[in-house]
């Protein structure tokens, strides 16, 4: 399914950033994706890569032993999942990479009120996270909020009528052409709707 491109900050080659939060590991992976497309898009080399044993179609690079990463790109996007607190993450124990950066995705970064608007208590609540994360890591963390993490609206709308489509086909019946027709449009724009109309730099 397309998600949102995810846009880098400032990079400052080579870097290696630390993909974790408050969510699924499944969401994380995506969000490794998907940024991996954003520093592309700016002009970067990235590569992607996990210690841990993740699914043939999670689409990163590098999984298994850390030592034989490859670090000749510019950017190196490590996710090691589901952040489980202190130094412990879904995917085992961070590896000693050089480490520049923590990305953590939590709801907590979601905006209450617009993107760059928030009350003095959000405001107050994302540095508590921030530095939390940041003590215990001994790495700079930036929270990144988890709506970015939201499907595009082709892959949802798509997702959305497969049921229908299984509906028909499982009682042999003729799909309807009007929602054949309405499929391919989603189709046809699928993945093209997934750059959001504003960039926002996760860092």
């Amino acid at each position: 399914m397309s998600r949102r491109i995810l846009y880098p900050g400032a990079v400052q080659p080579p870097m290696t950033i630390l993909i974790t939060g408050a969510v699924h590991s499944m969401y994380l992976i995506e969000a490794t994706a998907s940024l991996k497309i954003g520093v592309l898009s700016k002009g970067h080399s990235c590569n992607t890569c996990s210690p841990g044993t993740l699914p043939i179609n999670a689409g990163i690079d590098q999984t298994g032993d850390p030592t034989t990463f490859d670090s000749s790109k510019d950017v190196t996007l490590l996710n090691m999942g589901e952040y489980l607190g202190y130094s412990n993450f879904r995917q085992g124990s961070l590896p000693e990479m050089g480490i520049n950066l923590c990305v953590f995705f939590a709801d907590l970064a979601n905006p209450d009120v617009a993107w760059d608007i928030k009350t003095e208590h959000q405001r107050g609540r994302i540095q508590e996270v921030e530095i939390l994360v940041s003590e215990a890591l001994g790495i700079q963390t930036v929270l990144a909020p988890t709506r970015l993490l939201r499907p595009c609206w082709s892959s949802k709308k798509l997702q959305d009528s497969a049921n229908e489509v299984l509906y028909y086909l499982e009682r042999n019946l003729p799909v309807p052409e009007a929602l054949l027709t309405t499929r391919k449009d989603w189709f046809d724009r699928n993945g093209a709707d997934s750059v959001p109309a504003l960039e926002r730099a996760l860092w």
